[in-house]
């Protein structure tokens, strides 16, 4: 009784410590869940946010959900960074790697930042554009597309993010 007590209270300290740690590089995450892990070329998510700081300065990260069953090693991904005012202040066309192209593993290389797993699906960050700093105040909006030259259709990508994380002087 008291050894279930001790590992029940347990739990729960752990569990409080892993909601209150804090992500303090993360200045805006969100994704955006892909319909039957399905991701049509003509789909185009789109994640609008503000900055009212130019002179930070930011990394851009997509983030990527994908099952083990996606049929290729990479992704290419093309996006865009809009103003308020509708101007196109950055355009990005990037290939990802989700999986070692050799080994099939999900990949581990360099420009993940962090990849981890969980049963058959796969969290990962890939860096877009680092020590990226906005040329203005304002709402911009980040559109991101598929740009797979051969599919249409994309299975199992099950959802596409993006975050922006400040830059934090060591």
């Amino acid at each position: 009784m008291i050894t279930t007590l001790k590992n029940s209270c347990l739990v729960f300290l752990l569990g409080l410590l892993l909601v209150s740690c804090n992500d303090e590089a993360r200045y805006f995450e969100q994704s955006t869940d892909i319909e039957n892990s399905n991701w049509k070329r003509e789909f185009t998510p789109e994640f609008t946010f503000e900055i009212t700081d130019t002179s930070k300065v930011y990394h851009l990260i997509y983030t990527i959900r994908n099952g083990k069953n996606y049929p290729y090693y990479n992704l290419y991904i093309e996006s865009e960074l809009i103003s308020e005012s509708g101007l196109i202040v950055g355009t990005f066309f990037k290939e990802i790697y989700l999986f070692d192209a050799n080994t099939g593993k999900p990949n581990g290389n360099t420009s993940n930042i962090i990849n981890s797993a969980l049963g058959d699906v796969y969290d990962g960050r890939y860096l877009c554009k680092s020590y990226y700093k906005f040329p203005q105040t304002g709402k911009y909006t980040f559109t991101t597309k598929q740009y797979m030259r051969d599919e249409a259709n994309l299975k199992d990508i099950i959802a596409v993010g993006l975050r922006i994380e400040n830059v934090v002087a060591k």
